[in-house]
């Protein structure tokens, strides 16, 4: 049996590459050896697994191999200069969460209030796994959060989140990310960050954006101040064993407005506006 449930038999393919399914509706069916074959056996066609899925109707959403209208969501894109987010196919999950894995931070450093990345490095990729599952699962448009993988060059280098509340009333954001270790450096968080507040202040008409960071947390201090965030007072929190402060920011319009420098291309939305509490 290989990843999508169905039987596989040793030298048993099946005899068509296309049927009629109900409704008319067309079934594909790929073959492709099993990812747990050997080698040996997946370079000589030894097993072959037949995938079966019904073919994309339009305005379907298409989340690994399964073909729904019923989650726009997972059409959601934003685009800047070098980057893409996007709602995570289950690949790209397995990709983020071996890049928890790999390190968030350096060690003797904790940017968060909820100590994760404190965890080994098989617990920090199952709690990855774990945090996307629920928040899918928990999304209502009166209380959501959107978690997006950031790709850069075809490969997942960080997680960027923005979160509503009574969006439908308050028209307010919260954002917060991380961004795998080894990318630390580039740019790339200013540029994610960048890319969620568009969608916020351009794609569902929000009037206020809010972040924050540990008062020692100079790089996502430094983001938010580039893009226009004003200081909005401060929280303490116990982590680790020890009191720490925290500064929030807030962003207005306006200042996003004058701020904003990184042309973002957002598709996908008009199908799942509503999924976020916002009506024009």
């Amino acid at each position: 049996m290989d990843g999508s449930g169905i039987p596989v038999r040793q030298g048993m393919p099946l005899p068509f590459s296309s049927v009629r399914g109900t409704a008319g509706r067309r079934l594909c069916v790929q073959r492709r050896p099993p990812p747990w074959a050997a080698p040996a056996a997946a370079a000589s066609n030894t097993w072959r697994a037949q995938v079966i899925r019904f073919c994309r109707a339009p305005g379907s959403r298409r989340i690994n191999g399964m073909t729904t209208p019923y989650w726009p969501l997972a059409g959601l894109r934003l685009a800047t200069p070098r980057l893409e987010l996007r709602w995570p196919t289950p690949a790209d999950l397995d990709a983020l969460a071996s890049l928890a894995a790999g390190g968030v931070h350096d060690p003797g450093v904790q940017p968060f209030a909820n100590a994760w990345t404190e965890a080994s490095p098989a617990d920090r990729a199952q709690s990855t796994l774990q945090y996307h599952w629920q928040q899918w699962g928990a999304w209502k448009p009166a209380d959501w959060s959107l978690n997006l993988v950031v790709v850069r060059d075809g490969e997942v280098v960080a997680s960027q989140g923005m979160r509503g509340r009574d969006y439908a009333v308050l028209r307010e954001v919260g954002t917060g990310s991380w961004v795998g270790r080894d990318h630390h450096g580039q740019g790339i968080g200013t540029e994610m960050r960048a890319a969620v507040l568009h969608l916020a202040f351009e794609g569902i008409g929000a009037r206020y954006a809010t972040s924050a960071a540990f008062e020692d947390n100079a790089a996502s201090l430094a983001v938010s101040r580039k893009l226009g965030y004003a200081d909005d007072g401060i929280e303490r929190y116990f982590v680790s064993g020890r009191p720490v402060v925290s500064r929030r920011l807030r962003l207005d319009r306006a200042a996003w407005e004058a701020h904003r420098v990184t042309p973002v291309q957002i598709s996908g939305l008009d199908a799942c506006q509503s999924y976020f509490g916002y009506t024009q």
